[in-house]
């Protein structure tokens, strides 16, 4: 799949994975969450969760506008293909991210297992979520 047509499928996700990434890259200020215990790892878990509810909210709108434009049923969807991709595609950025703070920002941001991990917990946590925003989209869609 071309990168445009990705990004016309996905927009929401392309943003917001820049958003992340270029929030990942630059100094974090002092602020007063600062003192909050683990701040770093909530942060990471919700960004991430946020991420793959995105993808999988995409994902499952996308299948039923394509369903939908050929006149039939989304029978063919693989949830657990759908769940599998949105979980490894917020987790793998999450990766990168941790791979590129440690390598390319000259001490200025450094990567972290637990940061690592904390994207693959949020990713999972992230799914159900996803699920029910792309049925609360779906009904919003079908509202008069």
């Amino acid at each position: 799949m071309k990168i445009k047509t990705w990004i016309r499928r996905y927009p929401l996700t392309a943003a917001l994975s820049v958003l992340i990434w270029i929030a990942c890259m630059i100094p974090v200020p002092e602020t007063p969450l600062s003192d909050v215990n683990m701040i770093d790892k909530w942060t990471h878990l919700v960004m991430f969760g946020t991420l793959s509810a995105v993808v999988l909210a995409e994902r499952i709108m996308n299948e039923k506008k394509k369903a939908s434009n050929h006149g039939q049923e989304v029978a063919s969807f693989s949830w657990l293909h759908a769940l599998l991709c949105s979980f490894l595609f917020a987790w793998c950025t999450g990766g990168l991210i941790e791979l590129a703070q440690a390598h390319l920002t000259c001490g200025i941001r450094s990567g972290e297992w637990l940061d690592f991990f904390a994207d693959g917990i949020g990713a999972l946590l992230g799914l159900p979520i996803g699920i029910l925003l792309a049925k609360c989209v779906a009904r919003w869609k079908k509202a008069p």
